[in-house]
């Protein structure tokens, strides 16, 4: 089973956070100037989900495919992609209100853009990965008014002190391995028939025209929420010969 890709490129996003303090509450918002993009560097899917995290000092921040967190991180809020008016693809404003004794100086606020798309313009499944917009250090102290920015819609700046990761897989690599059952075309089209899916995996078929790797997306929507067998109709090609093979993550 292949495990998860691990981006290298960074989010490129302007992330700017703006807190209010009045006795032990906070305001803050958060937002990104957009367009936003993956960590592969395709715009963000509308609908597509923006977390704001709370990363406790010493703490290693993850998140597994069902999108939940891991190392100790807590979720403030989130947000999800929208079109301005000027067309661009980001996150919206979102206040969010917190303890500053609950989430003290130390820890860091982080926005973190999911990777949920099902296929080139469809966002909701399982996540395959996460890139993480630049801390911002969490030193507001009650009774002050902080404003921090962590970039200025600037790649390198943001690239400069981000951080990318994939999220960790459910499945069991001895266990539970997809088996393509069967390949049937017409047309230039397929149907693939997947074995030992599991509802809390996510499936991706990818194709080559020879054995010896360049394995390409195949365009068909990804497997998600099945148990036991799924079929996968992957869209037709001119090649004259398609090699197919099925990633579980």
């Amino acid at each position: 089973m292949k495990k998860l890709i691990t981006f290298a490129s960074a989010f490129l996003a302007a992330a700017s956070l703006f807190a209010a303090n009045t006795g032990d509450t906070a305001l803050m918002e958060f937002y990104t100037s957009g367009p936003d993009t993956y960590a592969d560097g395709t715009p963000v899917v509308v609908g597509e989900t923006y977390l704001f995290v709370y990363v406790p000092a010493n703490a290693t921040f993850g998140i597994d495919t069902q999108g939940e967190l891991q190392g100790g991180a807590v979720k403030l809020g989130q947000a999800a992609a929208w079109k301005d008016e000027t067309g661009n693809v980001r996150c919206p404003y979102t206040p969010i209100n917190y303890s500053t004794k609950e989430y003290p100086a130390g820890g860091t606020f982080q926005i973190v853009l999911l990777d949920t798309r099902i296929n080139a313009t469809t966002a909701g499944g399982f996540v395959d990965g996460y890139t993480l917009g630049d801390a911002v250090a969490a030193t507001c102290a009650a009774g002050t008014i902080q404003k921090a920015i962590a970039a200025a819609n600037a790649p390198n700046e943001m690239s400069a002190g981000s951080a990318a990761g994939s999220a960790k897989s459910l499945l069991d690599a001895a266990t539970d391995t997809p088996v393509i059952k069967a390949v049937e075309t017409a047309d230039g089209a397929a149907t693939v028939t997947i074995d030992n899916t599991r509802a809390r995996g996510s499936y991706t078929v990818v194709e080559s025209t020879t054995l010896d790797g360049g394995w390409q997306p195949t365009g068909a929507d990804k497997v998600q929420n099945q148990e036991g067998t799924a079929t996968v109709k992957v869209p037709a090609s001119s090649a004259k010969v398609r090699f197919f093979k099925v990633i579980g993550k």
